[in-house]
C-alpha cells in the first residue's frame, strides 16, 4: 500500500485475514495491537467486505483501547461508506464501555449503574425520575411520547407538555449518562419517530425479567418439564420473598 500498490495489497490482506478469521485469531504474536488496528483499518478503507465482521469484531473487543483514536481519521474519510463503518465501530467501542443500568421497581424504585446505587443528587431534579418511572410503567419499549407526556404534564396545553417533555428527556439522558457523547448520543434511552425505548442490551428492569421467567416456567410445565419449570418458577419466588418478606417468610424448602 505504502509503494501505491493498492490493488496487490487488497489482495494479500484479503488473504490474511481469510487465513487468521478461519483459524479464529483474535491475538498475532508477531504484530502488536497498533500495528494491528492499521491493517484492521486498511481492510476497511479497501473496503475489504468479506471480512468486515471479522475486523469489526477485532476493533471492538481487545483492540478498542487502540482502535478508537485511530478511527477518528476515517471519520473524515471522502468515502461515505468508509465514513459509515467508521462511525459504527466507534460506535460499538463506546457502547462496550457504558455502565450497565439496572432498574428496580418491584419494592423501591432504585437505579444501579453496574453495581453503584444513584443517588438523589445522581438525578437532575425530580421530574427525570418520574420520566423513566412513566416509561417503565408503559413497558419501555416504543412508548409514544404523547402518552408519557400525557401521564407527567395532564393539565398542560400541548406545546407546555411539549417544551416539558424536551427538557425532562434531556435532564434524564444526562442524569443516567453524566458523561454522554453527543456524537452517539443516549446510550440508554433513544427517541425515534416520536417513540421512546430504553436500550434492551444496556437496561435491565426487573420486573420483566420476573416474567420472563415466569413465563418461561409455564412454558416449561406444559411441555411436562416439571424440573426445570420449578427451577424458573423458584427465581421470581425468591425475589419476591427478599423484597416484601425479608424476615418472616417460611423457608422455600417446606413450601
Amino acid at each position: 500500500m505504502e509503494q501505491g500498490k493498492r490493488e496487490e495489497a487488497s489482495i494479500h490482506l484479503q488473504a490474511g485475514l481469510r487465513i487468521a478469521e478461519e483459524n479464529g485469531y483474535d491475538y498475532f504474536y508477531y504484530l502488536g495491537p497498533p500495528y494491528l488496528v492499521k491493517v484492521c483499518l486498511l481492510a476497511i478503507e479497501l473496503k475489504i467486505e468479506e471480512r468486515l465482521n471479522y475486523v469489526i469484531r477485532l476493533l471492538s473487543g481487545r483492540l478498542a483501547p487502540w482502535a478508537a483514536e485511530d478511527l477518528k481519521k476515517l471519520l473524515d474519510h471522502t468515502d461515505p461508506w468508509v465514513r459509515d463503518r467508521a462511525w459504527e465501530i466507534s460506535k460499538t467501542i463506546h457502547r462496550s464501555g457504558v455502565s450497565r443500568l439496572r432498574i428496580e421497581t418491584m419494592g423501591k424504585f432504585r437505579v444501579f449503574r453496574e453495581e453503584s446505587l444513584m443517588d438523589e443528587k445522581d438525578w437532575d431534579r425530580a421530574q427525570p425520575k418520574q420520566l423513566l418511572k412513566a416509561l417503565v410503567s408503559h413497558g419501555g419499549v416504543r412508548v409514544p411520547k404523547d402518552v408519557l407526556m400525557d401521564a407527567l404534564w395532564p393539565e398542560e396545553s400541548p406545546k407546555a407538555a411539549e417544551n416539558n417533555f424536551k427538557t425532562t428527556l434531556q435532564r434524564l439522558r444526562k442524569s443516567l449518562e453524566p458523561s454522554i457523547r453527543s456524537e452517539f448520543g443516549s446510550s440508554y434511552v433513544h427517541l425515534d419517530d416520536h417513540l421512546v425505548t430504553l436500550d434492551q442490551e444496556l437496561c435491565e428492569v426487573d420486573v420483566d425479567q420476573f416474567l420472563t421467567s415466569i413465563k418461561r416456567g409455564e412454558e416449561l410445565e406444559k411441555a411436562g418439564d416439571l424440573k426445570s419449570a420449578l427451577s424458573s418458577y423458584t427465581g421470581p419466588w425468591k425475589f419476591m420473598r427478599a423484597i416484601f418478606f425479608p424476615k418472616r417468610f417460611m423457608p422455600l424448602g417446606r413450601i
